[in-house]
């Protein structure tokens, strides 16, 4: 798996809960000297009144785009102005958020999507679908997500769970680079079960011992729990963690449509940044299935 962040993702609709995802975007990338992709989505819909007249259309769609053009432009002027050393280039999709974040990791080479999220969500946004969700569970890299509220962007104390087995090595090498980015100190939080205790027990001393190798700077506990979730979460406020790092394909086991789904409940129950490492997809493997399409579909670049 690759272990750096060269160009970085954030999608934006001018709130707050997008500004402040680019913030931390920003911050990630100065630290890595990675690239900035910023893009807003214009909605490319048509309105018909009852007598057949077409009452919103094109012109509309292209007050839109020129809106966003002027609001993406002057984005980036700010922020090249405060940041000089900052990359960034922004564009407009016209596609559905999921089609046009991998877009843009397959054209970009993305490794990271960094997205905005209001928390907590009801049964109703779940069942829909939120964006972040979506983009979380579809997205052809690692994500990102950042609470509106959220405040963390040094990354100094990092929360490194161990509740499943499964490419352990792979999300404590991709952390360890974010630790070396940030001079962090690493929590390990063993969180198991009746079920797995001898597992996790296992996998939870193997990463303290290759922590304890290479003298990084780390905590680590042992808990049993009923809702890993909660546990999680209380454990990161009380070791006031700054970035909670989870590997989606471990997550992904414990996925389900219904309200006690993980994602769902870390997401409501944890106010600082979510990283969920995410393999790479390749291009054509994304092309087969999309989420929907659009007469246009090409990027309107900036």
């Amino acid at each position: 798996m690759k272990t750096n962040i060269k160009t970085i993702i954030v999608p934006t609709d001018f709130t707050k809960k997008s500004d402040n995802a680019l913030k931390t975007a920003v911050h990630i990338a100065l630290r890595h000297n990675a690239k900035i992709v910023l893009f807003h989505i214009v909605e490319t819909y048509y309105l018909i009144d009852r007598g057949g007249k077409q009452v919103i259309g094109s012109e509309t769609v292209q007050q839109n785009i020129d809106v966003a053009k002027r609001k993406l432009k002057t984005i980036k002027a700010t922020l090249s102005s405060e940041y000089s050393k900052l990359k960034i280039s922004v564009q407009i999709k016209i596609e559905n958020i999921v089609d046009s974040v991998n877009d843009l990791i397959a054209e970009e080479i993305g490794d990271l999507v960094v997205m905005g999220t209001s928390g907590r969500q009801g049964w109703k946004e779940f069942v829909l679908g939120s964006h972040s969700y979506l983009v979380l569970s579809n997205a052809n890299c690692s994500v990102m997500l950042v609470p509106e509220n959220s405040e963390k962007y040094d990354f100094k104390n990092i929360l490194f769970p161990v509740r499943v087995s499964e490419n352990i090595d792979e999300k404590l090498k991709f952390c360890l680079l974010i630790t070396e980015k940030n001079d962090s100190n690493i929590n390990v939080l063993g969180v198991c079960n009746e079920d797995n205790i001898k597992t996790i027990k296992e996998e939870f001393l193997k990463v303290r011992n290759k922590l304890n190798f290479i003298a990084l700077k780390h905590r680590s506990k042992i808990v049993y729990a009923f809702d890993n979730a909660k546990k999680i979460s209380d454990f990161s406020e009380k070791t006031d963690a700054d970035l909670l790092f989870l590997n989606y394909e471990d997550e992904q086991r414990w996925k389900s449509f219904f309200a006690e789904n993980f994602f769902k409940k870390i997401i409501n129950y944890t106010d600082i940044p979510l990283f969920f490492l995410k393999p790479k997809i390749v291009a054509e493997r994304f092309q087969e299935e999309r989420y929907g399409s659009y007469d246009l579909t090409m990027p309107i670049p900036i």
